[in-house]
């Protein structure tokens, strides 16, 4: 059972990625899995293979953390790179609008890992927000949800108050 079938008649929490891996090279555990992963994107896209693997291994490099258990993850990682947040939003939100087109219910509660501030809140909820809105006019469909955050650092403990004003749950 999949993510996609699972949003049909529950309602479904997704916390999106809290790391990007202890070592984002992980991800490619073996160029085997790089290069099937290269070759779909690229029939699907139309990029020539060559330049679109140097741009991949670019990408990871750049995003590589000597020890990314200082820091760089969560909200943070979603606010320096935004694109990663965007990506991870529209494909939860697309999901849940193809399920709603295949007959499901579904309610979204997207959580925005790690917060510490209203600020880092108010930050990733407005992205989440903004991608919401372009998929459902892009695919002619709405679905409910709502963007909120679990208490997970002392500093957030200590905002929480302030959190909870933008936190939808």
């Amino acid at each position: 059972c999949g993510f996609t079938e699972t949003l049909i008649n529950f309602p479904a929490l997704n916390a999106r990625s809290k790391f990007w891996g202890d070592d984002e090279r992980a991800a490619f555990k073996n160029w085997e899995e790089m290069e099937d992963m290269r070759n779909t994107l690229g029939e699907r896209q139309g990029i020539d293979e060559h330049i679109m693997i140097r741009e991949l291994l670019r990408r990871v490099e750049e995003l590589h953390e000597l020890n990314p258990m200082l820091g760089h993850r969560g909200c943070r990682l979603g606010i320096t790179y935004p694109e990663i947040s965007e990506m991870q939003a529209r494909a939860i939100i697309e999901a849940a609008v193809n399920v709603k087109k295949a007959g499901g219910d579904p309610h979204l509660e997207i959580m925005i890992p790690l917060i510490g501030s209203i600020e880092e809140m108010r930050n990733q909820a407005t992205l989440v927000r903004k991608i919401a809105e372009q998929v459902f006019e892009e695919k002619g469909s709405k679905v409910d949800y709502m963007v909120g955050t679990m208490i997970e650092l002392p500093r957030a403990a200590l905002t929480a108050d302030q959190i909870a004003e933008e936190a939808e749950f």
